[in-house]
């Protein structure tokens, strides 16, 4: 390939774009076979490297029963063309569990993918379902057995995003931090058994728009303060912000 890149750039970049085309309307689950156009310049260079006819010496490849050549079109098995890529996809995955893993990410907002994967709905799905993004889990303010002296006040951190379309109007309206109360010492997740609802703290923006930004990230204070729990909020932006507690 370098031989060809070196001696035919364009045919090099044009095989590339055929072949990139290809890869992001890729379907592996369709019966058809992918063909890709192999421009004579590359027939010619690898028919001079193995002395003999390039079609004659396709015949022989181990593979040929998952290629076909005829003409300038190289035709290829489904399930081979996607097995160029699993590597790929997979050290992709690999990576993405490895971010969500990280502390520092621990209230990230979302993931935006770029590139050729991206643009191929089929292995952007992949993707998604095998990347284990968890809601719901349990973060706490306390945990059981804890002695707690009145007016020590203990810091959580949300983040909300109001970028997306569907989510937009919820720049108007107050945000609700739910709180549970568990059994268990290290609840994972809010819906395991044992698990209930106390109430929720009610957040709401105070700014002259009375209007969130599109994203904010809300540090949630609670303290024991009595026979009441006291709540105060504010943002990384410094919007004038309220907050209450609210019983169910």
């Amino acid at each position: 390939m370098e031989h060809f890149k070196n001696e035919g750039r364009s045919e090099f970049l044009e095989f590339l774009r055929g072949f990139e085309l290809k890869r992001r309307s890729f379907n592996k689950d369709s019966m058809k076979r992918v063909v890709l156009k192999i421009p004579p310049a590359l027939v010619d260079i690898l028919s001079e490297k193995s002395g003999e006819e390039f079609e004659e010496k396709f015949k022989t490849l181990e593979r040929n029963k998952a290629l076909s050549f005829s003409g300038d079109k190289l035709n290829i098995d489904n399930s081979l063309f996607a097995s160029f890529f699993e590597s790929s996809m997979n050290d992709i995955i690999s990576h993405i569990e490895d971010i969500f893993n990280a502390d520092i990410c621990r209230h990230l907002v979302g993931v935006v993918m770029v590139g050729g994967f991206s643009e191929n709905q089929k292995e952007k799905l992949r993707i998604i379902e095998e990347t284990p993004i968890c809601m719901g889990i349990f973060s706490k303010f306390y945990t059981i057995g804890q002695q707690v002296s009145l007016d020590e006040a203990v810091e959580e951190t949300t983040t909300d995003s109001f970028v997306d379309e569907y989510r937009k109007h919820l720049r108007d309206e107050p945000i609700n931090v739910n709180v549970f109360i568990s059994k268990k010492e290290a609840p994972m997740y809010v819906d395991e058994c044992g698990c209930e609802l106390l109430g929720k703290i009610i957040i709401e923006c105070k700014n002259d728009e009375r209007k969130w930004p599109e994203r904010v990230f809300v540090k949630t204070r609670m303290e024991i303060a009595g026979t009441e729990i006291k709540v105060t909020a504010s943002t990384h932006t410094g919007e004038s912000v309220d907050a209450s507690f609210e019983f169910l």
